[in-house]
């Protein structure tokens, strides 16, 4: 018996180990079992036009200012530097 004492701290790591992976799996899945759905189960919906809008005027703006930095960095009027402008923007279309 004073055997199996001796042994006993290693045998509970030795079963900790195996029980903790379980669980710590089950919880990164967040216990769904089959019922998890992918984000790619769901239909990308349309973006809204106003965002769109509003975010293609911040990045106009954007452009200037990047533009006018760069001119006054060459010395150069800033209508003369063009470091980006639409034609080397992809939009993915």
């Amino acid at each position: 018996m004073e055997g199996l004492v001796g042994y006993l701290p290693v045998l509970l790591v030795a079963l900790a180990c195996p029980l903790m992976m379980v669980l710590m799996m089950r919880g990164m899945h967040g216990g769904h079992g089959s019922q998890q759905q992918s984000c790619h189960d769901t239909p990308a919906s349309e973006p809204d036009t106003d965002q769109v809008q509003h975010l293609e005027r911040e990045v106009a703006q954007l452009r200037e200012q990047l533009n006018t930095r760069m001119a006054v960095a060459a010395g150069t009027p800033s209508n003369q530097v063009n470091v980006l402008n639409s034609s080397h923007v992809s939009d993915g279309r």
